[in-house]
């Protein structure tokens, strides 16, 4: 065989294999997108035809009363007289406009919905978490994993990496479950934290265990959350004290005692008790005694010491978003954000921190200028990404403000991309005497009353949308 004859089969064998690959990928890609028309357009026999997804904080999930995303269902399906709107509501306490973003894309893919209603801008202001991670998300190969993002296949390649880079896709999600750790935690009312929630606990009944015998690291714990929720917080104290005699050392039941004292705004013994807690020897509970004993700090109008109190947390678990949060929220609030980058000098394990990564990206873009330009301009990005991610799936979409307070990046961004904006404060100032008539009792969500007149508004906007007569 001559050199020129072995040249030329090599380049046939390479042209073979590029032209199969291409082949392969135009199938797979076809494949897809074959699939996924099959399945907007496919839906079971049962499902309503309309589906009306809800996106937003606490507000959507309804934090007060009954949501309106369960009253809107119930009011669309009476009003057309049949069983035909499904309402989705994927409201999430504490929730911000970037986050709300970089999550609807999956929704929007899972619900296929004729009309997106949103409700987000609160938490701006004290949480500037977003979940895909600003570190992938500039620069010249952040473009360029946007545009092949429009690939099906590049997609499927990409989720596929995350199950080969981690043992599970749990694990791959470390990031968006601190974020939702501080949501959550942020999201409380003072007087709520340090409640322990526990997941999957037996109800032990209204008989309460005397306080002599030695017990569990639960029990204890379920009986002082019935008594808050009874109101009976003296018992509460009583009950939490007589415990601790028998076992002084259990940090879970100081940070129980805590949080009984704390609902009754009796804070000098709360701090009592938490320093007491934070000097046994460091268990998993010693970071929650951390957290409470700096909202206690706060609330008695001592932020620096209720930062030290959060930083010691921070020693113990570096990762702990709702630790970070709060100290970014008390330098928020005096106007010193950029003050919570300065942790990392005295924690260096804060690198791997997901709220610290994002701040120190937000300081790079911003220069440690004006925080509220920060804030305002990210807003109004995100809500232009929501609006252009809703029209590439063909859904309709709805903006709105909270019954008191309206963003004009978001009024703005609904205005230039065409989407409908619905100022709640003229109807709620109309419909209702005062905030008491249509507030729950923390004082700032809404009761069913109020999220009643949002499900009606929000009613008349998605019959409008989809040209239904009734």
């Amino acid at each position: 065989m001559t050199a020129g004859t072995g040249g030329s089969a090599w380049r046939q064998r390479l042209g073979s294999v590029l032209f199969g690959t291409l082949v392969l990928l135009l199938v797979s890609e076809a494949g897809f997108r074959a699939a996924g028309v099959y399945l907007r357009f496919h839906r079971p026999v049962d499902e309503a035809p309309y589906t009306i997804l809800c996106e937003g904080d606490s507000f959507t999930y309804g934090i007060g009363g009954i949501s309106f995303p369960e009253q809107l269902e119930e009011l669309l399906n009476e009003r057309v007289g049949r069983r035909a709107f499904r309402v989705v509501n994927k409201g999430v306490p504490g929730l911000n406009t970037a986050m709300l973003a970089d999550e609807l894309e999956g929704h929007l893919r899972e619900t296929r919905p004729d009309v997106v209603i949103v409700l987000a801008g609160e938490n701006n202001s004290w949480n500037s978490v977003r979940i895909t991670d600003p570190q992938q998300t500039g620069g010249f190969w952040g473009r360029v994993d946007r545009l092949l993002l429009a690939s099906r296949v590049y997609k499927f390649v990409k989720v596929a990496s995350v199950g080969w880079r981690h043992a599970t896709f749990h694990e791959a999600r470390s990031v968006d479950r601190l974020i939702e750790q501080a949501a959550l935690h942020m999201l409380e009312s003072d007087e709520d934290v340090g409640l322990a929630f526990l997941d999957g606990e037996e109800d032990p009944g209204d008989d309460l265990e005397p306080a002599s015998e030695t017990f569990g690291t639960q029990v204890p714990s379920v009986h002082a959350q019935r008594f808050m929720r009874r109101g009976e917080y003296e018992a509460c104290v009583d009950y939490m004290r007589g415990v601790l005699a028998v076992e002084p050392d259990n940090v879970l039941f100081h940070t129980e005692l805590a949080a009984c004292l704390m609902r009754q705004d009796r804070l000098e013994e709360t701090v009592a008790t938490l320093t007491v807690a934070t000097q046994l020897p460091p268990v998993e509970e010693s970071v929650e005694a951390w957290f409470q004993l700096g909202w206690a700090l706060q609330r008695m109008g001592r932020p620096d010491r209720a930062v030290a109190a959060w930083t010691e947390g921070l020693r113990l678990d570096p990762d702990a978003g709702r630790l970070y949060q709060a100290i970014a929220r008390n330098y928020v609030e005096r106007g010193q954000l950029w003050r919570a980058l300065d942790l990392k000098a005295q924690i260096p394990a804060l690198e791997g921190n997901a709220l610290h990564r994002y701040l120190e990206q937000l300081h790079a873009e911003f220069g440690g200028g004006d925080v509220e330009r920060a804030i305002s301009e990210s807003m109004r990005s995100d809500a232009l990404r929501i609006a252009r991610t809703a029209r590439t799936h063909n859904a309709a979409l709805v903006f709105s403000s909270y019954p008191a307070h309206a963003y004009d990046e978001i009024r703005e961004a609904a205005e230039a991309e065409g989407a409908v904006f619905v100022d709640f404060r003229p109807l709620f100032v109309e419909a209702f005497d005062g905030p008491e008539d249509y507030l729950s009792g923390d004082n700032c969500h809404c009761n069913s009353e109020g999220y009643r007149l949002m499900a009606e508004e929000f009613a008349d906007r998605v019959l409008e949308l989809l040209r239904l007569e009734v």
